[in-house]
């Protein structure tokens, strides 16, 4: 079997990492163009505050390469107020990355929260009762969003 390695930052919107990272004189809007050159995955820890436009996510998705991975932050209302309102908004916005969806992040930041996994849009086996076995093994709720 063969995996792929994804490797990342939490986030790429740094002026901080111009004459670096990134070329001296890049421009916000490259930011991720230049990112994407170096890595094939990061963190989107905007969603954990406010959830942007659909066409936002299409933007970003459309500045990276095939394969590339955006793992979503879980939006606060969820992952600090334990509330799942909004939950189905936040699939169908971040099904706009297309195949450049990655895994969700999840900030567990209430104690007595029980940890959470986000599956946007999964194939019939993925939830399978050994995959439910194994979140229950270490304690995790499921959400899946079809």
């Amino acid at each position: 079997m063969t995996g792929r390695l994804y490797a990342g930052s939490s986030g790429f919107s740094y002026p901080s990492w111009r004459g670096g990272f990134y070329p001296a004189d890049a421009k916000p809007d490259t930011f991720l163009h230049h990112y994407a050159e170096r890595l094939n995955a990061v963190e989107l820890n905007t969603t954990f505050y406010r959830l942007p436009a659909e066409e936002q996510f299409e933007r970003w998705a459309a500045q990276t390469p095939a394969g590339f991975r955006f793992a979503v932050t879980m939006s606060r209302r969820v992952t600090v107020a334990g509330r799942v309102e909004g939950l189905d908004a936040f699939g169908q916005s971040v099904r706009r990355l297309g195949d450049r969806l990655g895994p969700p992040f999840v900030e567990r930041i209430r104690e007595e929260m029980q940890p959470l996994l986000f599956v946007p849009d999964h194939p019939p086996t993925l939830l399978s009762s050994e995959f439910g076995d194994l979140a229950g093994a270490v304690g995790a709720a499921v959400l899946a969003g079809g």
